[in-house]
């Protein structure tokens, strides 16, 4: 398929600033690239982050409608504002305004590096739980089936 460099290699030349991520910091790293936007604009910093509907939009986003009435603005008017006010960085690709929300989309190379390295580390898929913990739940559980 015209794919010649191992899997292994290709891992190692992504060499990125966000090794230290985690799937479960994306969402806090995205918050915190907005909360400067936010505070100069006078509005709160507190956004409701959620997957966008439409992948051609971005991976993550939030609507303005809550900030209308406290900016005295359209909510249109606000994403546009507050999407020129932020700059991409390596994790975040690109900051769109797509009607009233604000979309971020992620640099799939630093994404592709992050849940692999989490997935060969060991940890992906653990919940955060101690293994002992895991093992547990998955016996429970498995017994709740036996019974049922």
């Amino acid at each position: 398929m015209g794919y010649e460099i191992a899997p292994e290699t290709a891992f190692r030349r992504l060499k990125m600033e966000f090794t230290n991520l985690t799937i479960a910091d994306l969402r806090p790293h995205v918050l915190a690239h907005a909360k400067p936007a936010l505070e100069a604009m006078g509005l709160p910093a507190e956004v409701a982050l959620a997957p966008s509907p439409n992948p051609e939009m971005g991976d993550l986003g939030f609507p303005c409608f809550p900030f209308a009435k406290i900016a005295r603005k359209a909510p249109n008017a606000i994403a546009e504002e507050l999407a020129a006010a932020m700059e991409p960085d390596g994790l975040i690709e690109a900051i769109v305004a797509v009607g009233p929300y604000v979309n971020f989309r992620f640099n799939p190379a630093a994404i592709t590096e992050i849940v692999l390295q989490e997935a060969l580390g060991g940890t992906f898929g653990s919940g955060g739980l101690p293994a002992d913990q895991r093992q547990r739940r998955r016996l429970l559980s498995f017994r709740y089936l036996r019974q049922t």
